[in-house]
């Protein structure tokens, strides 16, 4: 056909599929109209045609934004690019597209536009159009866990915009800021900021802002020590972004209650990493996907949940994900892996290089704790203190639990005074809940064993026992049986009982160093070493 036969009949096509008005037919409708402008010359006639290929092309774009699909809903907003010349719509198309690409995972595509799109908002000089297109912009660099550069770009930019500080994107750059500081570790900062966004939004009735600087807010305060009150700003935040439908806020809410329990409550943990899993899902986040299936699998590590998680993850790494969104997910599965006594130097092999020179705590975090569990169930304990050691210097999130296994690697050590140093940090960081007391009830039987007063150990141990199970942490209990072995009497009945239980645990989840190191500990002593004598790693041969 002939360019115009063919303009025609796209024509003729777009007004058909206009004349039966359904919204699921948007996506159709615009391909018609963009073919019949690209088979007309240059023109009045051409230029309605990118009008209404514009409009079809939004309007295509806002069902899958709203509903999931994101890759989609940037495909179209892309797609209106071209045919957009008017710089302030493509200052918003951009914009448009850049969120959407930070939805779906695509985070260079998502920097790339916003960059675009901030820029071209400086052309047109529009100040509250650069506030917001820079707010989206750090938005998405901290969903690319790029959150030093997230922190550079929005600060000095909430300085410039200062004077404009009732206008609402204004408020919503304030609030990624806030979110920055959060998640570079200055949660003070975080929270002071997040004052001043709470307040500011509250007046605007900007509910969107004000769920999602609750969620920082409460995130900030229970990494400060103050659990209940975070807790309960962080839930109001998740029921107001379920009032608002808000759901990118929502499973951030997920995420980071996921982060806040981790250590209080690892069951509790997971329930909410599993609930919020298919939420993320359904609504095409794979960046929050990611994230909250890394957590998720953490806690399932301590619950004994690990064919659920070992499943889940390698079926997650099987999609294709940007290294950011891997890293997460690696780092839990080498960790399950080698505590199950498998071979794992390939998969942190794989994590170094999307690593990188990142500066993010929690992807260094999520290295050194890999690196950790590693050196743990290769009998190498000096070395897995040195990584916990690191994580807990660099993210409060992961303080309690890594302090709690640097002091179970001490005392298999031998190492009272370096088991006691973890246990005073622990204690001073103010953190609380029930399974951080049964870490520190744990630490202190550990210590009277290793001080030669047997009866002073074998208390705490049954009240912590106890206390594991109620919690529905078989991991800990598990670890608790080979404390016991290690550091007691083995011929003693109760350390027979609780060794004998933590077999049962340890053959389950197949954590074979673990039972070789629970058996090597329940031979008789010898002179060498006495009961309550270090044996080092030398007893877990892997």
């Amino acid at each position: 056909l002939a360019r115009a036969d063919r303009k025609t009949r796209h024509l003729a096509a777009a007004r058909f599929f206009e004349s039966l008005g359904s919204d699921e037919l948007a996506g159709a409708l615009a391909g018609h109209y963009l073919a019949a402008h690209a088979n007309s010359p240059a023109g009045p006639e051409a230029d309605a045609l990118a009008g209404q290929a514009r409009i079809a092309l939004r309007a295509a774009a806002e069902r899958p934004a709203a509903l999931g699909p994101h890759d989609q809903a940037l495909t179209y907003f892309a797609g209106a690019l071209p045919v957009t010349d008017d710089p302030g719509a493509r200052a918003e198309l951009l914009e448009r597209a850049g969120e959407e690409a930070s939805a779906a995972g695509h985070h260079d595509a998502a920097e790339r536009h916003l960059a675009a799109a901030v820029a071209a908002q400086r052309d047109v000089g529009d100040r509250p159009g650069i506030s917001r297109a820079t707010a989206a912009l750090g938005r998405a660099l901290i969903f690319a866990y790029r959150t030093s550069e997230a922190l550079a770009l929005v600060e000095p930019a909430a300085a410039e915009f200062a004077d404009l500080a009732t206008e609402p994107a204004v408020i919503a750059l304030g609030g990624q800021l806030a979110r920055a500081h959060l998640l570079t570790e200055d949660h003070r900062r975080a929270i002071e900021v997040a004052e001043r966004v709470l307040e500011a939004a509250e007046h605007a009735d900007l509910g969107a802002i004000v769920a999602d600087t609750l969620v920082t807010k409460g995130t900030a305060l229970a990494f400060l020590g103050r659990a209940t009150e975070g807790r309960g700003a962080l839930r109001a935040g998740q029921e107001l972004a379920e009032a608002l439908g808000l759901g990118a806020t929502l499973v951030r809410a997920y995420i980071n209650r996921t982060s806040i329990e981790a250590s209080r409550d690892p069951r509790a943990a997971l329930e909410v990493a599993r609930a919020g899993l298919p939420i993320a899902r359904r609504l095409g986040q794979r960046t929050t996907a990611a994230a909250l299936l890394a957590n998720g699998a953490e806690d399932a590590l301590r619950t004994g949940d690990w064919p659920w998680a070992l499943a889940e993850l390698e079926a997650a790494l099987a999609d294709e994900l940007e290294a950011s969104d891997r890293i997460g997910m690696l780092a839990a599965l080498s960790s399950l892996r080698a505590l199950r006594g498998e071979p794992v130097a390939a998969l942190l092999d794989d994590i170094a290089p999307l690593v990188g020179a990142s500066s993010d705590p929690t992807m260094l975090s999520a290295q050194s704790i890999a690196t950790g569990f590693a050196a743990f169930a290769s009998g190498r304990l000096a070395d897995a203190r040195t990584a916990w050691h690191g994580v807990a210097r660099m993210s409060a999130e992961y303080l309690p639990l890594t302090l709690a296994r640097a002091a179970r690697a001490a005392l298999w050590l031998g190492d009272a005074a370096a088991a006691r140093d973890d246990l005073a940090a622990l204690d001073e960081s103010g953190v609380h809940g029930p399974a951080i007391e049964a870490d520190r009830t744990t630490i202190r039987a550990g210590l009277a064993a290793l001080e030669r007063r047997p009866a002073d150990a074998l208390a705490p141990y049954r009240d912590v026992l106890r206390a594991w199970r109620d919690l529905g942490l078989a991991w800990d209990e598990a670890l608790v049986g080979i404390d016991m072995a290690t550091l007691l009497d083995p011929a003693e009945p109760e350390v027979r009982a609780a060794a004998e239980s933590a077999r049962e645990i340890l053959v389950r989840l197949g954590a074979a160093p673990f039972v070789a190191r629970l058996d090597a500990a329940m031979l008789p002593r010898s002179a060498a070493h006495p009961v309550g004598q270090s044996t080092s790693g030398d007893l877990a041969p892997v």
